[in-house]
C-alpha cells in the first residue's frame, strides 16, 4: 500500500499544485520529456515525422476533395489528435496515448463505412446514422477485402487492451508498486509500444485514405524523401497499395 511517506510527499505538494496547476503539472511533465528526449534518440521525433507526411497528403487532398465527404473532414482532425498523443507520449501517459490512438483508428473506419454507405445523403444525415456501430462489427461491414479488414481487425483488438482497466494493472495498485499506474515517469517498453502502435494506426489511416482518393499517390510517388519515410516507419498498407496502383 501507499507509505506515509508518499502521503507526506503529496502533502508538500498539494499547496502548489493549488496555486499555480498548470505550472505544477508542467514541472513534471517537463522532467519526463527530458529523460524520454535523452533515453529515446531519433524515436522522439516519431510524430513530428507522422505529422509532416500528413501535411504532404492533405495538401493536395485539400484541394480536390468533395466537400461532402466526411472522411475528409476526419482527416483533418488527425492534426489536433496527433499532436495531443505526441504530448501524452512525452509526458508518460502511454496509457492515455494508446486510448486516443484506438479513437483516431475508430472514427476515421466510422467515416469511411458513413461515406461508403450514405455518399448520397448530407452529411448531418449520415453522422446521426449507425451510432453503435463500432469496433470489430465497423470494420466487418467496410468494402475492404477481408485481407485487409483482418489487419484492421487484429490492430483494433490489440489497442483495445489499453481501454479497460485489467487485473495487472490492479495487482500492482495493491501491491503499492509506485510505476506509470500512478505517476508520471518514463517507461520505455512503454514508449516503444507507443511508437509501434502509431505507426501502424497511422499506416492504416493513410492507407485508407489514398484507397478513397487516388489523386495525391502520383506526388508521393514522385517524392523520394517522402517514400523513404514511409518505409522507415513500416507503413506497409499504404506503400503496397501505392504498389498496385502504379
Amino acid at each position: 500500500m501507499v507509505t506515509n511517506s508518499q502521503l507526506a510527499v503529496k502533502k508538500d505538494k498539494s499547496k502548489e499544485l493549488s496555486e499555480s496547476p498548470f505550472e505544477f503539472l508542467y514541472k513534471i511533465f517537463r522532467n519526463v520529456e527530458s529523460e524520454t528526449r535523452a533515453k529515446t534518440g531519433d524515436r522522439y521525433f516519431v510524430w513530428s515525422e507522422h505529422y509532416d507526411n500528413w501535411i504532404d497528403i492533405i495538401q493536395p487532398l485539400l484541394k480536390i476533395a468533395p466537400r461532402n465527404s466526411l472522411l475528409i473532414i476526419r482527416f483533418v482532425e488527425f492534426n489536433r489528435i496527433m499532436l495531443w498523443i505526441q504530448n501524452c507520449v512525452y509526458c508518460g501517459q502511454y496509457y492515455s496515448a494508446l486510448r486516443e490512438l484506438r479513437f483516431l483508428l475508430e472514427f476515421i473506419l466510422k467515416a469511411l463505412y458513413l461515406d461508403q454507405k450514405y455518399q448520397n445523403e448530407k452529411i448531418e444525415s449520415r453522422i446521426q446514422e449507425e451510432e453503435q456501430l463500432q469496433g470489430r462489427r465497423l470494420i466487418s461491414k467496410l468494402d475492404l477485402s477481408d485481407e485487409q479488414k483482418n489487419k484492421l481487425k487484429s490492430l483494433y483488438g490489440r489497442l483495445s487492451e489499453y481501454t479497460h482497466p485489467t487485473k495487472k494493472e490492479l495487482a500492482q495498485l495493491l501491491a503499492g508498486k509506485v510505476d506509470i499506474h500512478t505517476t508520471f515517469a518514463f517507461n520505455e517498453a512503454m514508449f516503444n509500444k507507443c511508437v509501434e502502435n502509431t505507426n501502424e494506426v497511422v499506416d492504416s489511416i493513410f492507407f485508407i485514405i489514398l484507397d478513397q482518393f487516388h489523386e495525391p499517390i502520383k506526388g508521393i510517388k514522385n517524392n523520394n524523401t517522402l517514400i523513404a519515410s514511409f518505409k522507415k516507419l513500416g507503413y506497409k498498407l499504404t506503400l503496397s497499395h501505392i504498389e498496385c496502383l502504379s
